[in-house]
Parts: structure tokens; C-alpha cells; sequence
């Protein structure tokens, strides 16, 4: 996928479509303006599985895979029930008694989620085998776009496991996720046919709601254009549009071209001991512990709360993710860079800003926690490879 998506925009850069720099989403106004009045009530794709027309529950969806070695597996998934709350609880403790799933206490606002999925491996090339996966990214989003925190009820009992079991044509597998999810809230589903550009959306109750919901964005203004170079950084909690193209597949092999505006926002920052006391929070004590001994006597935490969203789209096959740490660093003074090279988890999946997903009109909220230089006047850098931009934000704190 990666070679494919290169290679397309080498092409594109080469003048073999529309040259790159003229449908780059750089500064140019007219991009601008058509992710900014983008309205997803215009004309949205209303086909089955689409996000605007999920799959009902108890309703198949059969398709065709074609793999990188040419041959074609005949496939069917189904969501055959589903269970939330109480309900969920119960359904799993008649499934397996014994069972005790491994997971955080629920917060008030949270419930389970259970699914009872099916994969069927109907025709293919015998000796090619399929397997039953729900992604590689969490499957759950609500009716606007946002990306639901990946917090699975971790192993399930073999016997109720759905992912990762090899099929061969002729056979098929039923088994159950578990996830925790937001409560009272409609959610969709979205399996992966065919890689992340080829998602199909399902709904997760019987008769849900499912319209999705319109929000209008304007459009970026002058000043925010001029906003976040160095010498004019991104005020701290304003709000700055990173435009740019994003290359898709689509059914015949080929590519669409989606023009993409992520909108990122600092909305809060603790420097020194409140930074510090946050991180505890945050962070499980292992993880604060380890980053607290990597620590430099000249360095202390910096914990940032941010915000990631886009536009809407009239497009559902393309996810997008909020900034991964390494494409996050600090900038002091003197313009030198100050990159976090290790890993965290923090306690709760719900607080983690960065790599989650969301679809267009979604936005996502959560906290970063650096490693920053003790007394210094810090930008942070935001790195955007797609846009190929590096946009500065300044970082001061708000009352707690």
C-alpha cells in the first residue's frame, strides 16, 4: 500500500494528472474553501456499507478479496448480535462463567460493547488461506466521524475469540469482541474488506440511529494562513487548518484523490510541578517511573492537552489519525529540536491524543506528555509528511 501510495504521488508530482503543487493543499484558497464549506449533506454516498447507510445488524456482507498472488477468495461477515451494558455482562458470563475479563474499572459514562461476528469463507483457491480480523485500527466510531479509544476486553477465552483464526475455503468461524465504549452513544462499525481504503460500516443495534450529522467549517481566514512558522507560531489555543491531498484506492485498482483539512489545536499545557503531578495521573506507575528516570537533571515533564479534527468529506474511505509522537517535538530558543524517542501508555485509552483515528467531520481530544528543557520559551513542532509541513505552535499554560 505505502509503494502504491508513493508511487501515485510521484506520478502526480511528475505531471502525469494534475501537477501536485497545483492540487497540493498547501496555502492555495481554493482547496481551502472546498474543505471548509465541505458540507456532508451535499451529495454523501448513500450505497450499502457506506458510512451514511451502514449494514443493519443480522445483515450479510458478501464480497470478493483479491490477494497480492492474484487469487480470489468469496467471502461473507456478518455482526449476527450484539450486546451493551448489563446485557453485555450477562451474555458474557453465560458464554463462560469462569471467565474474568482483564480491564480497567468502567467510568460512569462507559458500558461494554459485544459482538457476535462471522466470517465465511464461501470459494477460493484451496490451498489460499483467509483469516478473521477485525483491523489493525479500533473499528468503533460514533455518527460524527470520531475515533473510539481502542479499549478491548483483553483474551477472550480461545473458544470465544473471533480474530486472527485461518480459514480455508469451504469453512467459517463465529466468535465475539468485547470493547469498551462511550454509553448512550449511536456507533458504527467498520470492517476492513480490503485494506484501510476499502472499509465497509456496519451498525452495531438493531434500528439505531444512523444519519450523520452536519457541521459546517469555515474556511481558513488570512491571518490563519500567515500562522505557524517560527517567527509566527500558532496562538496558543487557537485552532490552525494543515490542508493536503490524500491518494485512495478504489474498487477498479485504481486511485481518487481526497483533499484533506486537519485542524489541530493546543487547548492547554502544565510546565514543572503541576506537569508533574498530571503525568502521575496520566501515566501507569511503571511508565511514569521510567520516564521520570530518563529524565535529565536539566529536563522536567511537559504535558500538553490537544485537539485533532477534520473537515467534512464526502468520501468515507479514508481514515486519518491525530500526530504520532515522532512526528511531535519541542523547539527551544536556540532552534534546536527536542524529540521523546520511548513509549507510553497511558492508564486510560480515552486520554491518549496521539495516532487515533477519525473519520471526516471527527475529531479526537487527548494528552501528550515530553520530556521538555528546564527554563526555556518552547514552540512545539508538528510535523505533517502528506502536507510536507512542519507547523509551530506556541505552548504557555491556562489556569489548571
Amino acid at each position: 500500500m505505502k509503494q502504491k501510495f508513493a508511487i501515485l504521488l510521484a506520478l502526480l508530482g511528475l505531471g502525469m494528472s494534475q501537477p501536485l503543487d497545483l492540487i497540493q493543499a498547501s496555502e492555495t484558497s481554493d482547496l481551502a474553501s472546498s474543505t471548509g464549506n465541505n458540507r456532508q449533506d451535499e451529495s454523501p454516498s448513500k450505497e450499502k456499507g457506506s458510512r451514511y447507510n451502514p449494514i443493519p445488524l443480522g445483515e450479510a456482507l458478501d464480497y470478493e478479496k483479491k490477494s497480492r498472488d492474484g487469487s480470489k477468495s468469496q467471502l461473507s461477515f456478518t455482526i449476527l448480535e450484539s450486546w451493551r451494558g448489563k446485557k453485555a455482562e450477562s451474555q458474557l458470563q453465560e458464554l463462560a462463567p469462569s471467565y474474568q475479563p482483564n480491564r480497567q474499572p468502567l467510568d460512569d459514562d462507559q458500558e461494554l460493547l459485544l459482538l457476535h461476528l462471522k466470517l465465511a469463507y464461501k470459494s477460493g483457491d484451496e490451498n489460499h488461506e483467509e483469516f478473521t480480523h477485525t483491523g489493525i485500527i479500533n473499528p468503533f466510531f460514533d455518527l460524527s466521524g470520531s475515533g473510539i479509544p481502542n479499549e478491548y476486553v483483553a483474551d477472550l477465552p480461545d473458544h470465544l475469540a473471533f480474530d486472527m483464526l485461518s480459514l480455508y475455503p469451504g469453512n467459517e468461524h463465529d466468535g465475539y469482541l468485547v470493547a469498551i465504549v462511550p454509553k448512550d452513544t449511536p456507533l458504527i462499525f467498520s470492517y476492513p474488506k480490503d485494506g484501510l481504503s476499502n472499509e465497509v460500516f456496519f451498525q452495531v443495534e438493531k434500528g439505531q440511529e444512523t444519519k450523520v450529522p452536519t457541521k459546517e467549517v469555515q474556511a481558513e481566514t488570512p491571518e490563519q494562513a500567515q500562522w505557524g512558522t517560527k517567527e509566527k507560531p500558532v496562538p496558543f489555543t487557537e485552532t490552525k487548518p494543515i490542508n493536503y491531498v490524500m491518494p485512495y484506492e478504489v474498487s477498479d485498482g485504481g486511485y481518487g484523490i481526497l483533499a484533506i483539512s486537519h485542524r489541530i489545536t493546543v487547548l492547554n499545557a502544565w510546565h514543572g510541578d503541576q506537569a508533574n503531578q498530571k503525568a502521575m495521573d496520566l501515566l501507569s506507575r511503571n511508565d511514569y517511573q521510567r520516564m521520570a528516570d530518563d529524565m535529565k537533571s536539566d529536563q522536567e515533564f511537559l504535558v500538553l492537552h490537544m485537539e485533532s479534527s477534520l473537515a467534512p468529506t464526502l468520501e468515507d474511505k479514508v481514515f486519518e489519525s491525530s500526530p504520532s509522537i515522532r512526528h511531535l517535538s519541542l523547539v527551544d530558543s536556540q532552534g534546536q529540536d527536542h524529540v521523546f524517542k520511548g513509549f507510553y501508555q497511558l492508564k486510560k485509552a480515552r486520554d491518549q491524543y496521539e495516532s487515533r483515528y477519525m473519520l471526516g467531520g471527527g475529531s479526537v481530544k487527548g494528552y501528550v506528555i515530553l520530556q521538555a528543557p528546564k527554563g526555556e520559551n518552547l514552540l512545539l513542532k508538528v510535523k505533517n509528511e502528506l502536507a510536507n509541513k512542519e507547523i509551530y505552535f506556541e505552548i504557555e499554560s491556562k489556569n489548571p
